[in-house]
């Protein structure tokens, strides 16, 4: 089973390869790993499905080889139902070519022509590359998904690897060397279960690219947060139209894939299921529409791949741009439709656009956020939060994390104002566990928002206080979740852990919602006995009349040495 130390060694080796062999920075590294990881990945999933054709344990594809039994002819009649992995009509015999086929592809044959390779199933495949960079690029180009070639051209892969250019960053020789290198790694599904691309994302995030990481106020959301908020929210699928998710500052789409894999797991166990057929999968995500935005290109990429290897980018509407400034025309067309949001936004910012928010203002647009005020240049927590408000619909609800400064910063009360005391927005804070994340110690909290809270609800904020829940891990904390997650979904209430505060006494503290105003455990008194505490004084006190003594003597020996 692949590790999360198994893909930092996988990483390290492609950064080597990059930075100390070729002529590449950690920004290359950047751009070769995550396509590269893209790209494997795509291929061992695909070699993973193609499998279960072959195999009666699996009649849903089975039975479709069987009844044509041609692989060509079934992947002809069958690769719809797994879009990630189509290929266009033209290149079906693409559609099995494996990892090992890139490896064993002879190179540098002359022949100007179409010629035939025997592929790992037996079959014949043909091609007119001369190399094993030329396969790759036709490999891609074969993808019957418009969104592939999206996500690698927004890497801009195509054009590192290309065989004539690619001495600029890494010979030709080096490259074939990682790709024999990555053929130790098997990425399919069975093998890595879990969220490998994004945890690859956050391993090079942090190792290659810390200044964005630090200074730009991005940080990878952890998978431990994710799964917390989104099990918090505890989400359900409308049976009339589409659920809109929407992820503001979506980078590598972790909160939106957990979210899919979280009312898939709630189908499977609706069905007493242990998986879905691909048929069943689909029935649920297609009640679904996830809506993304973000600013950075790389990251951008990086996410529609993460979604396109959950299968649910084709329910995906994603744009690329900053979402305070380029909002109108982008996610801003989602105002007050979206059911459901889940974000961490930037943190620390300069500026987040503060003078086009002031114009917004000014002309009276896009008040669906900037109604509640603009907050200060470096307030844009609240920028975010504020955006996340007015596309939420009437029934909306929100988790966001933030870090703790926006719970009781002066600037921002105002907005606090308004959204406890005026909306009664605010369902609960949760204070989390510090040093969670790998790029930075910044403690955060769980911001959840609720604009249609129940009856019972109404006029009270539940506070928890979950800052002991973890496990020490080296240099960083594994956040312990289940109880701050059954608190919360019970509104359970614990001494010194968990409590429903109403707003009337926050509003009274100036609209503070630091937790451990409300929440605190009280510490135990230390019971004191005075004739001990005497007895041990006066001991002492014998102690240095004793040893200053002996210093006096010791002084009048030397002044009366000196003297003869």
């Amino acid at each position: 089973m692949l590790t999360y130390e198994d893909i930092k060694v996988l990483n390290w080796f492609i950064a080597d390869q990059v930075r100390d062999k070729g002529n590449g920075n950690n920004n290359d590294a950047m751009s070769v790993a995550i396509p590269i990881l893209i790209f494997k990945r795509l291929l061992d999933m695909r070699k993973e499905y193609i499998a279960k054709f072959f195999n009666p344990d699996f009649p849903e594809q089975y039975n479709v080889y069987s009844l044509y039994g041609d692989l060509d002819q079934t992947i002809a009649n069958y690769q719809n139902n797994a879009p990630t992995f189509a290929v266009k009509q033209e290149s079906l015999s693409l559609y099995r070519l494996e990892w090992k086929d890139i490896i064993e592809f002879p190179d540098n044959h002359d022949i100007d022509e179409v010629l035939e390779y025997k592929d790992g199933f037996g079959g014949f495949y043909k091609t007119k590359a001369k190399n094993k960079v030329e396969l790759i690029q036709e490999i891609i180009d074969s993808f019957n998904n418009s969104k592939i070639s999206e996500i690698f051209n927004y890497l801009d892969f195509k054009t590192k690897i290309n065989s004539n250019n690619i001495s600029q960053i890494l010979s030709y020789n080096d490259f074939v060397e990682l790709l024999k290198e990555m053929d130790k790694y098997d990425l399919s599904l069975a093998n890595a279960p879990s969220d490998v691309f994004s945890e690859a994302y956050m391993d090079l995030l942090q190792r290659f690219a810390p200044q964005k990481g630090s200074k730009q106020g991005e940080f990878f959301t952890p998978n431990k947060i994710t799964k917390a908020g989104i099990r918090m929210i505890n989400p359900n699928l409308s049976n009339d139209g589409l659920t809109v998710v929407a992820d503001i500052t979506s980078g590598a789409c972790t909160f939106m894939t957990e979210f899919a894999e979280f009312v898939i797991n709630k189908e499977k166990e609706n069905l007493n299921k242990t998986n879905l057929t691909t048929s069943e999968r689909n029935a649920v995500t297609d009640r679904m529409q996830i809506v993304v935005q973000e600013k950075d290109r790389v990251s951008y990429a990086a996410g529609e791949a993460n979604l396109l290897l959950h299968g649910c980018l084709d329910r995906t509407v994603a744009f690329h741009g900053n979402t305070i400034t380029e909002y109108t025309n982008k996610i801003g067309m989602y105002e007050n439709k979206c059911d459901y949001i889940f974000a961490n936004p930037p943190y620390g910012l300069d500026d987040y656009g503060i003078e086009h928010a002031k114009t917004a203002k000014e002309n009276g647009v896009e008040l669906a956020r900037w109604g509640y005020g603009v907050p200060n240049a470096t307030d844009g927590e609240f920028a975010f939060l504020q955006t996340i408000i007015g596309l939420l619909s009437d029934k909306g609800r929100a988790l966001v994390v933030l870090p703790l400064g926006t719970l009781f910063r002066d600037s921002t009360s105002a907005q606090r104002q308004i959204f406890i005391e005026q909306k009664d927005y605010v369902e609960g804070i949760v204070l989390l566990p510090g040093k969670l994340f790998n790029t930075t110690d910044i403690p955060v909290c769980f911001w959840i928002i609720n604009k249609n809270k129940p009856e019972n609800e109404k006029g009270k904020i539940f506070f928890i206080n979950a800052e002991n829940d973890f496990t020490k891990m080296k240099n960083k904390n594994d956040w312990n979740i289940e109880k701050a997650v059954e608190y919360f979904l019970g509104k359970k209430e614990e001494e010194g852990y968990s409590k429903y505060i109403d707003n009337s006494i926050i509003c009274s503290n100036k609209y503070d919602l630091s937790v451990s105003k409300y929440v605190r455990k009280e510490e135990e008194k230390e019971i004191i006995n005075i004739e001990d505490v005497l007895y041990k004084i006066n001991k002492i006190k014998k102690e240095i009349e004793i040893e200053s003594e002996q210093v006096n003597k010791n002084f009048k020996e030397i002044i009366t040495l000196y003297k003869e």
